[in-house]
């Protein structure tokens, strides 16, 4: 089975999108995708998707759940590095055992068709219980053992994060707590955007429930 097109219907707002999919991916246009939309389970056990092309060009900015959303997705590696995760209020089991994902995924900023934003500022996410357990290939891009792409993610509103990092064997990256400023330049206009990487302030419990 093969994906060609995702045509002009929305995707589903209750996640589980392409859950257990078994085919591949070859549709190049963007799919639409909802306010309020969830994509947890988006790639649920999709073992056999390694890439979708332009998914970095998805707007995800009305995404409220990545939960489970590459969970066993094993062969799964596409770059998503310009996701507007802005509204996401969970990442729990986001890479779970996803053994095949390494993109660079730090907060950074994406200049696109005359606007600007933050790629993956999750300044909303509640859960990381258990994002990247399992995902033994990730190092946020790099080779292993190198440790130049410091994964910086703004955590202010975290609250768990039991087993974030378990069982990923190949994660050697800098998580420098402490303020981290990026520059947004919008024509003539420049601002900055700072926020506090790392800070768990709002931490209560590593329970495994």
């Amino acid at each position: 089975m093969v994906i060609t097109q995702w045509g002009n219907i929305p995707f589903s707002r209750n996640g589980s999108q392409l859950s257990l999919y078994t085919g591949t991916i070859e549709s190049t246009d963007i799919p639409t995708i909802m306010t309020n939309t969830s994509f947890e389970s988006l790639l649920n056990q999709c073992t056999s998707v390694e890439t979708i092309p332009n998914i970095n060009d998805w707007n995800i900015s009305n995404v409220v759940s990545l939960a489970n959303a590459f969970n066993m997705s094993t062969n799964f590696n596409s770059d998503i590095s310009e996701w507007d995760t802005i509204n996401v209020i969970t990442c729990e089991n986001m890479f779970y055992a996803a053994s095949n994902f390494n993109q660079n995924i730090s907060a950074n900023v994406i200049n696109k068709n005359g606007t600007s934003y933050v790629a993956w500022n999750t300044k909303n996410v509640v859960s990381f219980k258990k994002a990247f357990q399992g995902a033994t290939a990730f190092n946020n891009g790099e080779t292993e053992n190198n440790k130049t792409n410091p994964l910086s993610w703004d955590t202010t509103r975290a609250t768990t994060f039991h087993s974030t990092f378990t069982e990923c064997s190949n994660f050697n990256q800098n998580m420098i707590r402490g303020e981290v400023t990026l520059t947004i330049s919008v024509g003539d206009v420049t601002t900055n955007f700072i926020y506090n990487a790392w800070d768990c302030l709002l931490y209560t419990s590593d329970a495994a429930d």
